[in-house]
C-alpha cells in the first residue's frame, strides 16, 4: 500500500544520503511521503567548517585527486547554500567575480537541469572569506582558466583534462571529512546548507 511504499523510499534514500551523498527529492511533491519524512533541523558550525576544509586541503593531489574538488563543492554549500547537483554544474559563466563581489548563477545548463524553473536564481557572496577560502577559489578559477582558454562553458569542477570527476567519490569524500571534523556520524552537506540560510537570515534581521 501507500505507506509502504512511503516507508521503503524514505529509508531507500536516508540510507543513499548516508552512504552516498545522494540528494533527498523534494519530498513535498510526494502527497504520500512528505508528513513521514523528518527534517534534519542540523547546521553546521563555522569552526568545524573551517576544520573541515583545513583537512580536505591538506590532502596531497597524488595521494587523493578528489581533495580539491570537495573542498570546494563544501565551500559552495557552505557560503553560496547551493545543493550538490547545483555546484556539480557550475561552468565558468555561472561564477561572476567583479572586484570584491562575487556572484554564482543557478541554472540550467548542458552539464545537468535544475529540480524546477524556481530553482533559477543568482547567489551572492555576502560572507567575508578567510585566506584559505580566497586561495581556493582563486586556484581553481585559474585552473579553469588555464584548461578551457576562452571558453566560458567549462566545467569549475574537472580533471586536468577538462571532464567530469568522480562526482559521487567527491560528495564521499567532503560528506566523510565533515563527520571527521564536527565528530558527528550524522553530519551531511544538507547542514552546511542550512548554516547559510541561517546565517542570511540573521545578517538581515540584524542579528548575526
Amino acid at each position: 500500500d501507500k505507506r509502504y511504499m512511503a516507508d521503503r523510499l524514505v529509508a531507500f534514500h536516508r540510507w543513499g544520503r548516508r552512504v552516498y551523498g545522494m540528494e533527498d527529492p523534494d519530498w513535498s511533491q510526494f502527497e504520500f511521503c512528505s508528513s513521514r519524512v523528518a527534517v534534519d533541523a542540523g547546521v553546521l558550525l563555522e569552526e568545524d567548517y573551517q576544520s573541515a576544509l583545513r583537512r580536505l586541503l591538506a590532502c596531497k593531489t597524488e595521494e587523493c585527486p578528489e581533495a580539491r574538488d570537495a573542498a570546494l563543492l563544501l565551500l559552495v554549500c557552505y557560503r553560496f547554500g547551493l545543493r550538490g547537483n547545483e555546484a556539480r554544474g557550475l561552468t565558468r559563466a555561472d561564477w561572476v567575480v567583479n572586484g570584491d563581489h562575487m556572484v554564482l548563477i543557478v541554472r540550467t545548463n548542458p552539464i545537468r537541469k535544475l529540480k524546477t524553473p524556481g530553482s533559477r536564481r543568482i547567489v551572492p557572496l555576502v560572507f567575508r572569506l578567510e585566506g584559505q577560502e580566497k586561495v581556493l577559489i582563486e586556484e581553481r578559477l585559474m585552473r579553469a582558466e588555464g584548461i578551457y582558454g576562452d571558453a566560458q562553458n567549462g566545467r569549475i569542477f574537472c580533471r586536468d583534462d577538462g571532464s567530469e570527476p568522480d562526482w559521487p567519490r567527491v560528495k564521499r569524500l567532503a560528506i566523510s571529512v565533515l563527520k571527521q571534523a564536527t565528530g558527528n556520524p550524522g553530519s551531511n552537506l544538507h547542514r552546511a546548507r542550512h548554516a547559510a540560510a541561517n546565517r542570511i537570515l540573521l545578517s538581515l534581521t540584524g542579528t548575526a
